[in-house]
């Protein structure tokens, strides 16, 4: 399924996923430069310099980790994940003020989406009442959103799962790749 990932949405993830990189930090790159392709790197090192010195050394050495976006690249693809990220028309953008740099989809974005996270920690009684809450979104027609992780939101998906509904998971951890 070569050709999902385009170059600019590589570029994209390359920044993204590097450590003390956030959504503003993105956003700036992107309304200076208008694209995360053509010269992406000579562009970096500029606004770099410019705004940022002292991540140069650190965020040249993340971009040349090529093993790691090999791998990043290959599980996106071979699990036919689309990105979609801020810049894209696709992008719902309700969600820039969430400061959600990129969705992750496998399938069709949805309709109606509802978001539950909680506490990982959660008590027996919070499982429950996330879970059933789920389940009654998901049998209204409602995707269930969240982090993936263990607790209040996996209790989410499930609840979703046992609703008959559809579930969406956020990070890319959910795709079996650790970052940072």
């Amino acid at each position: 399924m070569a050709g999902l990932l385009t170059i600019e949405v590589k570029n994209f993830l390359k920044l993204s996923t590097a450590k003390g990189v956030g959504f503003k930090f993105i956003t700036r790159f992107y309304s200076e430069y208008k694209t995360f392709g053509g010269a992406f790197e000579e562009n970096l090192r500029e606004f770099l310099k410019k705004h940022l010195p002292k991540k140069v050394k650190e965020l040249q050495n993340h971009l040349q980790r090529e093993e790691f976006f090999k791998k990043l690249f290959t599980i996106l693809e071979k699990k036919k994940v689309k990105v979609i990220p801020f810049f894209s028309r696709e992008y719902p953008k309700k969600l820039l003020e969430w400061e959600i740099p990129a969705l992750y989809l496998i399938g069709k974005l949805p309709e109606r989406g509802f978001s539950i996270v909680g506490t990982r920690k959660a008590s027996k009684e919070g499982k429950k009442k996330a879970r059933e809450f789920a389940k009654g979104l998901a049998q209204n027609g409602f995707t269930v959103i969240s982090g993936g992780a263990s607790g209040i939101d996996l209790q989410a998906h499930l609840g979703a799962l046992e609703g008959g509904g559809k579930t969406g998971i956020r990070p890319l951890r959910a795709f079996g790749i650790a970052y940072g």
